[in-house]
């Protein structure tokens, strides 16, 4: 899929640097995402009770 697009960008005259720094805030946005996505599991695994359920769930 990556090939395709790579490939299109590279047909509308853009070189190798230009498509790195088109792809640089993409990049910066996975990291923000997967960072924030991890503290959040992190949080919900710290609040577990002793039987694997979660604290704010209804019995």
């Amino acid at each position: 899929m990556y090939g395709w697009v790579y490939d299109s960008l590279q047909a509308l005259g853009l070189t190798l640097g230009t498509i790195a720094l088109c792809a640089l805030p993409i990049a910066a946005s996975w990291l923000f995402l997967s960072t924030a996505l991890g503290r959040t599991q992190e949080g919900l695994a710290i609040k577990t009770d002793d039987q694997g359920e979660p604290e704010w769930q209804s019995r």
